[in-house]
């Protein structure tokens, strides 16, 4: 199966992020990083638009609450998938309030996160397949 859109992982620890994007590559899927909600909005407004994105809730200096309430606010934006990506219950359940509903518990099920990943960004036909590529921000 050939993938044409990347995941963005914002997560303000790095070594989830690596360890997403690292798996995520071997199978074929493109990643892009950012470490936190501010530099994932920077990455959106200036690159092409992510199959998905996968939101760490809790971070600093922008929080996932913070993220959403800024992509509610542009219309191109908001079009994009989010799922939160937690340790916490509480936060998961806050999430909800907010009208998030896909959610990635810590320690991720490598499973179910190439599930979300291949169901946001398979291209039916791509007509050259390119190497997965992999950003950091």
């Amino acid at each position: 199966m050939q993938h044409d859109k990347l995941v963005l992982v914002i997560d303000d620890d790095p070594d989830i992020r690596e360890a997403i994007s690292d798996f995520l590559t071997m199978e074929g899927i493109g990643t892009a990083e950012a470490r936190d909600g501010s530099t994932g909005l920077t990455y959106l407004r200036s690159h092409r638009a992510p199959g998905v994105i996968l939101l760490d809730w809790n971070m600093a200096p922008m929080n996932g609450a913070a993220f959403m309430s800024e992509v509610s606010r542009d219309a191109a934006l908001s079009q994009i998938p989010v799922v939160v990506v937690t340790a916490d219950f509480r936060a998961s359940q806050t999430a909800r309030a907010q009208g998030l509903s896909s959610f990635l518990m810590k320690p991720i099920n490598p499973d179910r996160l190439l599930e979300i990943a291949r169901r946001h960004c398979s291209a039916d036909e791509v007509p050259q397949q390119s190497p997965p590529r992999r950003e950091r921000l």
